[in-house]
């Protein structure tokens, strides 16, 4: 917006303008959902024109929690900038709302069947809905095995256990559709489950391997990294 004005404002009217844009910042604004293809075509054109120069001033700098293990987890949250989670392998998962200036445990009262988290997701059309993912890809002596993928309908202040037939094993991610559905690559393969039924497993071709991550592409084909055995598409309208 501002460098559309500049070919029409002068730079002092700029300047007050851009002040009083500040200002009003702190208002309540409305989040608009935009269809997947609406956030891939903005995506697109931000990387055409992103100057490398605006990342000169940044300098990388731990934000915590103070917490033993490893990080294996991270989310944000598309209409609330401020608001990250993260999951590790054995301290469960942590909330931050001040972008890092303080943190909070949100699943200790929920009695996880295990702390070792390796997944983890918000919905873009509800920043309530939130996905985790238990087990680690990595696994290691301090850490479990998974036990199931649980959700939170209150942005992590109370969650419910999602995992019904989905057997004991590390959920390495978790992708929630724009229908509501929930993706989840696991160390037995890729399961699909539509809201409020069971799960069903996808890519029935795929290898017998661990599958780590997913992607959702703008052309909704599902693209699936394994564990040694490359990258597999998933045609779209699988689902």
């Amino acid at each position: 917006m501002i460098r559309s004005l500049q070919r029409h404002i002068p730079t002092v009217e700029l300047a007050a303008l851009a002040a009083a844009l500040l200002m009003t910042s702190a208002r309540p604004v409305v989040a608009q959902v935009q269809s997947p293809a609406t956030r891939a075509a903005a995506r697109s054109a931000d990387v055409s024109s992103f100057d490398d120069a605006r990342l000169s001033g940044m300098r990388y700098r731990m934000i915590g929690p103070a917490r033993g293990g490893r990080v294996t987890a991270v989310t944000g949250v598309i209409q609330e900038p401020h608001t990250f989670y993260m999951g590790g392998t054995g301290g469960g998962v942590w909330k931050t709302t001040d972008a890092g200036e303080s943190w909070q445990n949100v699943s200790d009262d929920a009695h996880f069947a295990t702390a070792s988290i390796g997944a983890l997701d918000v919905a873009d059309s509800d920043p309530s809905i939130v996905y985790v993912g238990t087990g680690s890809e990595a696994i290691r002596s301090n850490v479990s095995i998974g036990k199931g993928i649980y959700k939170s309908s209150d942005a992590g202040r109370t969650w419910k256990d999602t995992s019904g037939n989905l057997p004991d094993v590390p959920v390495n991610d978790v992708v929630v559709t724009p229908s509501g559905g929930l993706l989840a690559s696991t160390d037995l393969g890729v399961v699909y489950r539509a809201a409020k039924q069971g799960w069903t497993k996808l890519g029935t071709n795929l290898p017998t391997t661990a599958v780590l991550d997913l992607h959702v592409g703008p052309d909704s084909n599902i693209y699936v990294a394994t564990h040694g055995r490359g990258i597999w598409r998933i045609p779209a309208g699988t689902l």
